[in-house]
């Protein structure tokens, strides 16, 4: 049945976003505004909208409203207990690896340049903004900032979706009519839940099934606000239906290409450069444990095929789990030290967000009215 539903959304895009995008592409500067206020005041607090703004917004407010905040901020607490730095490695050697696995999304990187702008590095961290943005408390309500930045990242997908299909797209496999299609989209959107919740149990910050269950549900309002179909989302009721869709999705994608290993590289050595200091290693050690990390995560048959070295660096994950696992159940005994590592991780996320002088790409692309011409990622461009 999964199967055959993939098959049926296939090369479907985001019909609400596409048109909002185009209707914003044509209008004027006070008309354009009307968008980002809708965004941060809600639809009724927004006079003279356009039709395809309305109809965006009031869908995206149906779904943050279909959940209780409460309740969302509830589900997003085990990321306060996990910490920045852990959530970085599920992020990069988890999430982002499989993401860039798929030849596919890593063609669309390649020849839209490099999206978040100059480097790998930017990029990384621009996604973990976005990440933080919409677990912090009451992020995802109308108005703030996790609700605000997931429709920015929505209508950058429909601006590159455009901008790609104006150059006469074509996928790698000759078989994709449309870049970031909802097989895509949904992929992605695995890739921020099946795909960490699995590294966490590798690294022992395991989360009970009542937690799991409720991180779906909060990210179902997630994938509702990226555009993904909400026939899809309902589909994914729970951790093992989320590991048969994500199965389901990677048996149709072809093997992982040369841009798949030059966009998975670049990241994991800058994720190694950026955790060395915190690890207390040497660069180079630390970049070598991110590759560990992603064969951990993945499999040695993944790590392969992107190129990975198996290095001595493994027989360090265990004793990083054993703390891991110590931290998660002292935190489960002692009320006192899981809000001290809450408040932690909080205070950390909002040091990571000041860290930014400058906007998202996403934040800028959704002010602009035409997508900037940015320079391709190449080989020699990373390292």
């Amino acid at each position: 049945m999964l199967d055959e539903l993939m098959r049926e959304l296939k090369s479907q895009a985001d019909p609400l976003a596409d048109k909002a995008l185009a209707d914003y592409q044509q209008a004027s500067p006070a008309v354009r505004a009307l968008l980002e206020q809708g965004m941060r005041q809600g639809v009724l607090a927004t006079d003279g909208l356009p039709e395809s703004f309305r109809r965006l917004l009031q869908d995206c407010e149906a779904a943050v409203l279909s959940v209780p905040s409460k309740e969302i901020d509830l589900a997003m607490q085990p990321y306060t207990w996990i910490g920045p730095t852990w959530l970085s490695i599920a992020l990069g050697p988890g999430s982002l690896a499989h993401t860039y696995s798929d030849p596919l999304i890593a063609a669309v990187l390649m020849r839209t340049g490099n999206l978040l702008s100059q480097t790998v590095s930017r990029r990384l961290l621009e996604t973990q903004l976005w990440k933080i943005s919409v677990i912090k408390p009451g992020g995802m309500s109308v108005g703030r900032a996790g609700y605000i930045n997931t429709l920015q990242v929505r209508l950058l997908h429909a601006r590159v979706r455009a901008t790609l299909l104006q150059r006469d797209w074509s996928s790698p496999d000759g078989q994709q009519a449309v870049p970031i299609d909802q097989w895509q989209m949904l992929r992605t959107w695995l890739d921020f839940t099946v795909v960490p919740f699995e590294a966490f149990d590798r690294i022992g910050l395991t989360l009970n099934h009542e937690q799991t269950q409720r991180l779906y549900d909060a990210w179902r309002v997630v994938g509702h606000l990226l555009g993904i179909d909400p026939t899809l989302l309902s589909k994914v009721t729970d951790h093992a239906v989320a590991l048969e869709l994500l199965d389901v999705v990677d048996a149709r994608l072809p093997k992982p290409d040369e841009s798949s290993r030059v966009l998975t590289q670049a990241m994991l050595v800058a994720l190694g450069n950026r955790l060395a200091p915190i690890f207390k290693l040497p660069v180079d050690v630390s970049m070598m444990l991110m590759e560990s990390l992603c064969r951990l995560f993945h499999g040695d048959e993944f790590a392969d095929r992107l190129g990975m070295q198996s290095n001595w660096t493994r027989a360090l994950i265990p004793m990083m789990a054993d703390a891991n696992r110590f931290r998660m159940r002292r935190m489960a005994e002692d009320p006192a030290y899981r809000e001290s590592i809450q408040a932690q991780s909080l205070k950390a996320f909002d040091a990571i967000e000041a860290g930014l002088p400058d906007a998202t790409v996403y934040q800028e692309m959704a002010k602009s009215l035409t997508m900037p011409e940015l320079p391709r990622v190449e080989s020699g461009d990373v390292g």
